[in-house]
């Protein structure tokens, strides 16, 4: 709200925030000008387009986050029922938060919102889950009596499937660049951008200054982005929703060409090695692509995050049989061999996340 705000308007706001993060990140957002704080908020919920969603029941985790406050009315005007609401309370407090940081990229922190689709009096057909502050978005899907979470790679291309034959550009960033062929199966094209929220808007941006139709961006981190380059979960969740009825989870998965994806964020605290690890895993793959990180197609994607001590891998692939991690357990393996010569302990940590996110992916994702 405070990016369209401001945007619009130059409307003087402060955000203490440290969005999806634990309270070592809090900061503070500020934009300065005059302006009418109460006609902004009545524009910005009015900024929306407004549907007859015909009363399409949502469950809502809003991590205690400011959304909690303009969601219902937004949800309302759109004739959204909200079933059940989580964490709707902003208490202020980091350690009342539900969980360790209010991020539902972090799987085990879908367990509640998951739970609550699966009580017996909640007949949601979709769930959705913010951070907190409102710009990511997790949403989980009922489909033939299952209720799964839906990956950015999955996302994308039941969104390439709506806007099948637009010829417009999907902007991506490096993990979620596997939805490639699915955006290609749709007469639609993709345009890749390093990950980070200013790189994803300045390619948005430049492509709009070109006269391209931008249909829609979106990160491995969950941040999705209109065509205007704004990352609000809000209007995200109101676009899904155009669609929601006419998914097929098994078409996506068949155009993306694979039914795998695994995504960890490993522990790396030395550079140095680092380095040398991402020297070996160059060689994997004849020809990687570099662009951001290390892309070897059909196989995994490795990037060093600029915020912290850690890299972040997706494996990737098909498999036959649709056991999650059979086939990319192959590929973690040779990643692990490749880089255990120069850096032994981020090739064990690397094998230990493999084991625990490929349960949370088994228990919550499609």
């Amino acid at each position: 709200m405070i990016e369209y705000l401001g945007h619009v308007y130059g409307l003087t706001s402060v955000m203490i925030t440290a969005s999806h993060l634990d309270e070592s990140w809090q900061g503070i957002k500020i934009r300065l000008s005059k302006s009418d704080r109460k006609k902004a908020f009545k524009d910005y919920v009015e900024s929306f387009p407004e549907h007859d969603f015909k009363g399409l029941s949502v469950t809502v985790d809003y991590f205690e986050g400011s959304v909690s406050r303009l969601f219902p009315v937004i949800a309302a005007r759109n004739n959204i029922h909200i079933v059940k609401e989580l964490n709707a309370e902003m208490s202020g407090d980091y350690k009342q938060f539900p969980s360790q940081s209010p991020d539902p990229t972090i799987p085990k922190n879908l367990d509640n919102i998951i739970k609550a689709m699966k009580g017996e009096k909640n007949d949601s057909r979709l769930g959705v889950a913010f951070d907190g502050d409102g710009d990511r978005h997790v949403f989980i899907f009922r489909h033939k009596g299952e209720v799964r979470a839906i990956d950015p790679v999955l996302l994308i291309a039941i969104s390439a499937m709506h806007y099948k034959c637009q010829e417009g550009y999907f902007v991506l960033d490096p993990f979620v660049v596997p939805a490639e062929n699915a955006i290609r199966s749709t007469h639609n094209k993709m345009v890749r951008a390093k990950r980070g929220r200013p790189n994803m808007i300045k390619k948005i941006l430049e492509l709009k200054k070109e006269g391209k139709k931008v249909l829609k961006g979106m990160e491995g981190s969950y941040h999705g982005y209109d065509s205007d380059g704004f990352d609000d979960g809000i209007r995200q969740t109101l676009e899904f929703c155009t669609y929601l009825k006419d998914i097929d989870i098994e078409e996506a998965q068949e155009k993306i060409g694979c039914n795998n994806t695994l995504e960890m964020r490993v522990r790396c605290e030395n550079n140095n090695l680092l380095t040398r690890a991402f020297l070996e895993l160059e060689k994997l793959g004849g020809n990687p692509d570099t662009f951001d990180g290390i892309w070897v197609k059909n196989s995994f994607i490795a990037r060093k995050s600029s915020r912290e001590d850690a890299v972040s891998f997706l494996f990737y692939g098909k498999d036959p049989e649709k056991e999650i991690g059979k086939d990319l357990e192959k590929e973690m393996k040779r990643v692990r061999d490749a880089i255990s010569p120069v850096y032994p302990e981020l090739a064990r940590n690397l094998e230990e996340e493999f084991k625990v996110m490929q349960k949370y992916k088994k228990r919550f994702y499609w």
